[in-house]
């Protein structure tokens, strides 16, 4: 005879494998029992009707306390079992208004408006077999080195960044980061990340080392189980989120094995949509302790992705400070790059991202002086004048456009508007060619 518990177990399994109606459950039921009793349609109307759940739980412990099977009732054996997904499970109270509900793989194609299984397997990688392709139709990023010191960008191509934008812009942005994250966050700034730290006694600049090759697989994998999702909708959210970037792409690049190896392992690929909003949630834990050892000592705590600041006007033992918070770095799982560690007194300039804030933020005399320099060659001798110039003398090697030169005064609006009211006088004397 068949065990009762046994028998509850592929019963409840059936009847939450699909709709929860009652012919559909009758339906499921009969199937799975290879008969039809008598007292089985009964059991389906009472779920329906008593409005009982669609929770495993709820579903079993009904089957068990309100049905008084009798041994008579159970049949010989089970007939066919069904495995039902998991649904999604509570969601946080801080996201629970307007969280995406992805109970099954299904839901998840809807939200991303996918036309098959298929598809989503495709963009996710599912086998765990792209990774070896560095260029071609199979590879669903580009790569780009930038700086001196070679920085690895990943840009996904268009149908994946299509993904990733919804993922982040209706999943991510629903969901509160930290108060001390002024990075990729909307509201805060550059000039945000270091206001709190104007006109301090002391200025502790830190650096985070490999921040987006650091939070792997199983940090992103947690973090959308703890928002509620099932393990599959977890698994196919953190294929599509992150990267595992080929060897014949780092090994020009990068001969360190430790790093290198570091990139050939699932990551956040920096340069794509979903990057920056996961990188500031999985972070959380780590600006709670540093904001707690902040306030511990009377000091201020900002982070702009990698940067850190710490400031305060109280006298205390810095090198005691850096070594407590380097080992709550290690301990959330990154490391600190000690050479870029800076401190910076009051009669200092205390800068950080590009911004000096002794006493407000401004930008740098250099790079003001610099521009201003630019704006006043294109008023005097031409804009054509100065366009390979400005290119040569650009990171990025960019050419000299309205647009170049607009978006650049838009910064310095943002850092200083009254410093930046006369670099606008000077702009609107361009004339421009035709």
């Amino acid at each position: 005879m068949l065990n009762l518990n046994h028998f509850i177990i592929a019963l409840t399994d059936a009847f939450l494998s699909g709709p929860f109606e009652q012919a559909a459950l009758l339906k499921r039921g009969q199937t799975c029992l290879g008969v039809s009793p008598p007292w089985l349609n009964k059991i389906c109307q009472m779920l329906v009707e008593q409005n009982i759940a669609a929770d495993r739980d709820h579903v079993a412990a009904f089957l068990k306390n309100r049905s008084n099977f009798r041994p008579t009732d159970l049949p010989e054996r089970i007939a066919y079992y069904y495995c039902p997904e998991t649904r999604m499970q509570t969601v946080p109270s801080f996201a629970a208004a307007s969280l995406p509900i992805l109970h099954t793989v299904a839901d998840l194609q809807d939200f991303l408006k996918l036309p098959n299984l298929s598809r989503l397997e495709w963009f996710a990688d599912h086998r765990q077999t792209l990774h070896h392709y560095a260029h071609g139709p199979l590879c669903h990023y580009e790569y780009r080195w930038q700086g001196h010191k070679p920085r690895l960008l990943c840009m996904p191509k268009t149908q994946l960044k299509r993904l990733q934008k919804r993922i982040a812009q209706t999943l991510l942005a629903s969901v509160p980061v930290h108060a001390a994250a002024h990075g990729f966050t909307r509201g805060h700034s550059t000039r945000t990340f270091v206001a709190a730290h104007c006109a301090r006694h002391w200025v502790l600049r830190l650096d985070l080392t490999a921040f987006f090759p650091s939070i792997g697989f199983p940090r992103i994998y947690g973090f959308f189980r703890y928002l509620g999702y099932a393990k599959s909708i977890a698994r196919y959210l953190t294929l599509l989120c992150t990267h595992r970037v080929p060897k014949a792409v780092l090994v020009p690049h990068i001969t360190d094995w430790y790093t290198r190896k570091r990139f050939e392992q699932r990551h956040l690929p920096q340069g794509a949509p979903t990057s920056p909003a996961l990188a500031n949630l999985v972070t959380y834990a780590l600006d709670c302790r540093l904001t707690g050892l902040a306030d511990s000592i009377g000091a201020n705590y900002t982070r702009y992705a990698d940067d850190l600041l710490f400031s305060g006007d109280e006298h205390i033992d810095l090198p005691h400070l850096i070594t407590l918070i380097g080992h709550i770095v290690a301990d959330a799982g990154f490391s600190l790059n000690y050479r870029k560690t800076r401190v910076m007194g009051h009669g200092q300039r205390q800068q950080a991202v590009g911004i000096v804030f002794n006493q407000q933020p401004q930008v740098s005399r250099q790079v003001f002086d610099r521009f201003k320099a630019i704006l006043h060659n294109c008023v005097v001798h031409g804009v054509d004048s100065q366009r390979q110039r400005y290119q040569a003398s650009d990171p990025m090697g960019r050419e000299l456009s309205a647009v170049r030169l607009q978006g650049q005064l838009a910064y310095f609006h943002m850092i200083n508007p009254e410093k930046a009211q006369r670099l606008t006088d000077l702009y609107r004397q361009i004339k421009w060619p035709s």
